[in-house]
């Protein structure tokens, strides 16, 4: 399983290994979400997650582990829901979680693609849904920052910065194999502007993990005080 799919370029080499049962069908992403969590490719221009952020501008040396604390932390506060009695109160705080989770994963996971982004879009109905019901514990501060923070994922990413002929932004590069782009990109063309590229996107989502932890965290703090 661990070298089931991969794309490898080194310099003008390109090499590519897989197992043709397996690719054929979407195996391949759910074991590459165990293979390549501490892994980073912050290198890939297509990658807009606070790991590839991180790693891209720190020059890869930060430790991954780093990463993996929003999932630890998650695990933590998630534990704390069996304690909540209120079995409405109890499912609110679940789908908090669920919420925190889906954040969590552009804050862990290296290989975030942009497109990713739009599983956040659900979460900002359900939370203002569920505000508006009621229930102690809900912190409006956060709901605030987070509904805030995610109106900046419907701005289009800014990638007219990047129509230069000078970083080979043509047709005739996308008209060329993905191989073939990747061997040009691997010159560092876009090194000035992907941290920007990304941090168009990982500057709200990282908002939004943590508008969403206060969320659950005032949330449960409140209730299991209450049931006590």
């Amino acid at each position: 399983p661990d070298t089931i799919f991969s794309y490898k370029v080194r310099g003008s080499q390109v090499s590519v290994s897989y197992r043709d049962d397996i690719v054929k069908d979407n195996l391949m992403h759910w074991l590459n979400m165990r293979n390549l969590f501490g892994v980073s490719r912050a290198d890939n221009f297509e990658f807009f997650s606070l790991p590839g952020y991180v790693q891209h501008v720190a020059a890869g040396k930060v430790s991954m582990k780093l990463f993996k604390l929003p999932g630890l932390l998650l695990l933590a506060l998630s534990l704390c829901i069996f304690f909540v009695k209120d079995e409405a109160a109890q499912a609110r705080a679940a789908f908090m979680a669920c919420v925190c989770a889906v954040c969590a994963f552009f804050l862990s996971y290296d290989s975030a693609y942009e497109y990713h982004y739009s599983t956040l879009m659900p979460s900002i109905a359900f939370l203002i849904l569920a505000y508006r019901r009621g229930g102690d514990g809900f912190s409006r501060k956060a709901m605030l920052c987070y509904c805030a923070s995610a109106a900046l994922l419907f701005v289009p990413t800014p990638y007219f910065w990047l129509r230069s002929p000078g970083l080979w932004h043509n047709h005739d590069l996308a008209s060329l194999p993905m191989w073939s782009i990747l061997v040009y990109l691997n010159s560092k063309a876009y090194d000035y502007w992907l941290p920007l590229m990304r941090l168009w996107r990982v500057l709200p989502v990282t908002v939004m993990a943590a508008a969403s932890f206060w969320m659950l965290g005032a949330y449960l703090r409140k209730n299991i005080k209450t049931d006590d």
